[in-house]
């Protein structure tokens, strides 16, 4: 499969408040092309808020360049061929059938109405559920509704997903399926950021090797505290750091695992 191009992301010194409330405190980050970028972080460290900045949805001070443009440059279609966006949960006005919720995607191209909804039906197969087009959202399961919204992002073609928690609320075997998916994109050339609470679900879904190309970026108070690899010995310690709890590798055999044993 061939990704559209995509050089790299650049966000420098992001700050926001809402109130006397520091959301981000200076956030610098690079995403260079072919990166899996893992944020996490307890609630209320800024991972959302700094998704949301890159993306230009909230009124952050510093600077994003993307492809090396400032993003405030970008027009909607520009901005759309680039990055892609897949928040928490679906928020719709209406009910709408599924292809036509994934056609959505394709407005930056200009294509017929044809044109699209062959496009989203592809998409919607390449998710596996094909048979979903012409259900009502509204009417789908958890695990139903978050494929579809990933097929929207098929369907768009941007160069980088941004992703919150793209397998939250969802059950353990829908959580594996839906990162398997997320990370063999990124192992055909996909550029992912993603937000996530679960280190070993990642673990599970890539080898050792991959392990040490997946970038962990940990946030507090708005600000990044480390910047480091999946495979990393210290990320056992700096996650427990985070969310305030003991974290130790556990040796499986063929993998490794992260696991709570404790309350500091």
């Amino acid at each position: 499969m061939l990704f559209p191009r995509f050089m790299g992301l650049t966000a420098t010194s992001l700050r926001l408040s809402v109130g006397a409330k520091l959301l981000l405190d200076g956030v610098d980050l690079d995403v260079n092309s072919g990166d899996c970028v893992v944020l996490v972080g307890a609630n209320g460290a800024g991972k959302t808020t700094l998704l949301r900045a890159l993306l230009g949805l909230v009124p952050a001070t510093g600077e994003v360049r993307v492809d090396d443009e400032p993003l405030r440059s970008l027009t909607p279609t520009q901005r759309a061929e680039r990055l892609g966006w897949l928040p928490q949960s679906l928020r719709l006005a209406e009910p709408i059938a599924a292809v036509e919720l994934v056609a959505t995607g394709r407005y930056r191209f200009g294509e017929t109405r044809a044109g699209r909804e062959k496009a989203a039906r592809h998409a919607l197969a390449e998710l596996g559920v094909g048979a979903l087009a012409d259900r009502l959202v509204d009417t789908l399961s958890g695990g139903e509704r978050q494929r579809v919204a990933l097929a929207s992002l098929v369907a768009q073609e941007a160069g980088l997903w941004l992703l919150d928690e793209p397998a939250s609320h969802l059950d353990p075997g829908v959580q594996e399926s839906v990162y398997g998916f997320l990370f063999d994109q990124w192992r055909q050339g996909k550029s992912l950021v993603m937000v996530t609470h679960d280190a070993d679900l990642l673990l599970r879904v890539t080898s050792p090797v991959e392990a040490e190309r997946v970038r962990v970026v940990g946030l507090a108070k708005g600000r990044t505290v480390f910047d480091t690899r999946l495979s990393d010995e210290a990320l056992a310690d700096q996650l427990g750091e985070l969310y305030g709890v003991t974290m130790r590798w556990i040796d499986l055999g063929e993998r490794r695992s992260l696991a709570v044993v404790g309350a500091r």
